[in-house]
């Protein structure tokens, strides 16, 4: 069985904007409070607007944007999946999600807006 090549771009928008509306609604509630003094607050708030970044990328020509922002992404959930990550607690869902948008922000690096 062939893939089918037409559906391509609609995955990778279906990416960007489920990635954006995680990010979102997972950390919009925490942005909203202004505590600059919070380290945690800071990639918090980066998290969001690199999200927003991507998707904003795909509407350039340039793959510049993208690509940053799918390095600062993927930066960002490495450090979340070491904050996160314990051996004793090695079946906690929520390393395996910060992997799958490391994974995402890993492909736009890869792929850019082609």
């Amino acid at each position: 069985m062939k893939p089918i090549k037409n559906i391509e771009p609609l995955s990778k928008w279906l990416l960007r904007i489920s990635l954006v509306a995680y990010i979102f609604f997972t950390y919009f509630d925490n942005v909203k409070m202004f505590d600059f003094h919070n380290v945690n607050y800071i990639i918090n708030l980066l998290y969001l607007f690199f999200a927003v970044l991507l998707l904003l990328g795909g509407f350039g020509k340039n793959a510049t944007l993208t690509i940053i922002s799918g390095i600062v992404l993927s930066i960002i959930s490495m450090y979340k999946i070491y904050n996160t990550f314990s051996i004793n607690d090695l079946l906690n869902p929520t390393i395996y999600l910060y992997l799958i948008l490391f994974a995402i922000g890993l492909f736009f690096v890869s792929r850019g807006n082609s």
